[in-house]
């Protein structure tokens, strides 16, 4: 069975970056934290089935879940900042890692458990 190293690196990264995103914005006083909240419990149940049930659907699902956030940034008023083109980066090539990690473990010749 394969430990799956760069799936297990970019799901770690993608949960920092949403923690210290909430933090932020709730240190800020922001209203859109109860979302981000939720969409962060989504995550962490896609996750759960990909890392402990090795559901491929649930792995076609956070894939599909960093591209469409990605794309649904482009058209938002935060694109046209800085850190909204960081965002929209960061969720496009979050998707192309967590979806093509088979791959890019072969290429790499990570070892497997």
């Amino acid at each position: 069975m394969k430990s799956r190293p760069i799936l297990k690196i970019a799901i770690l990264i993608t949960l920092l970056v949403h923690l210290v995103f909430i933090f932020a914005l709730d240190s800020l006083g922001a209203d859109s934290v109860l979302p981000q909240m939720g969409k962060l419990f989504l995550q962490l149940i896609l996750i759960y089935f990909v890392l402990e049930r090795k559901s491929k659907f649930a792995l076609w699902l956070l894939a599909g879940y960093h591209v469409f956030v990605g794309i649904f940034l482009v058209g938002s008023t935060v694109s046209a900042e800085f850190i909204g083109q960081v965002f929209i980066v960061f969720h496009l090539m979050m998707a192309v890692v967590i979806y093509f990690h088979d791959y890019i473990e072969e290429k790499f010749n990570l070892p497997s458990r």
